[in-house]
């Protein structure tokens, strides 16, 4: 095997063990929250010190959320995302790799992932549901309000 083809390698099983960290994952949604802070920043001219400005903060506290280097809260990622005229939303999805290997039935509507499957939401009798007639499982959380 080359240098190249080892060096290669090594890398492969490195990050395919860094990805079972959860360390891993929290440094992407970070990165990932960054990039979408600075994209919108960069599309609206504002500055480090407008937007800190704006959040009532310091410009050295905006540069570190910008590099990645602070953990930020829920809270703030609100403010930040409001600050810039934008909605600030949070999607959870199964993994990929994990719903493919439990063998679950997975599609996409509206661009997230919903289960086909009924396992997740058992089906209740007309007996348990006091008479009322059982709802499907797939969407069953975007239902419409009456």
């Amino acid at each position: 095997m080359s240098d190249t083809s080892n060096a290669k390698a090594l890398f492969q099983a490195f990050l395919s063990a860094a990805r079972q960290n959860d360390e891993f994952h929290v440094e992407k949604a970070k990165i990932l929250f960054s990039d979408l802070v600075s994209s919108l920043m960069e599309n609206q001219g504002v500055s480090n010190t407008e937007l800190a400005e704006r959040l009532n903060t310091s410009k050295q506290y905006i540069s570190k959320v910008l590099n990645g280097h602070a953990n930020v809260t829920i809270s703030t990622m609100v403010k930040i995302s409001r600050a810039l005229n934008a909605d600030f939303s949070i999607s959870i999805h199964p993994s990929m790799n994990s719903s493919q290997a439990r063998g679950e039935n997975i599609h996409r509507v509206n661009g997230h992932a919903q289960y086909k499957t009924s396992s997740l939401h058992p089906q209740k009798s007309k007996a348990q549901n006091n008479g009322r007639k059982s709802q499907p499982s797939v969407g069953r959380a975007k239902q419409k309000s009456k």
